[in-house]
């Protein structure tokens, strides 16, 4: 173990070589996080799409638009 001071600060930052934006690996995590946003955009647009899908087929079921055009009549009646 160093005491002291570490040999980043006696150089002053100057000796240590530093790597461009470009050749760092900050552009790799960005590209990840980048994909992760993606596939969690891409999940959702899924989601919703086969929620819509999930009310049409029920909507085509007589007991379930029934009871849908009844609950917005009533609503309707009421306002």
């Amino acid at each position: 173990m160093q005491e002291g001071s570490s040999i980043a600060v006696d150089k002053g930052f100057k000796g240590t070589k530093l790597t461009p934006y470009k050749d760092s690996s900050i552009g790799y995590r960005k590209k990840v996080r980048t994909f992760k946003l993606f596939m969690v955009k891409l999940a959702d647009i899924g989601m919703i799409v086969f929620g819509v899908v999930i009310l049409v087929s029920a909507f085509w079921q007589p007991l379930f638009r029934d009871l849908l055009l009844d609950w917005l009549r009533y609503i309707l009646a009421n306002n």
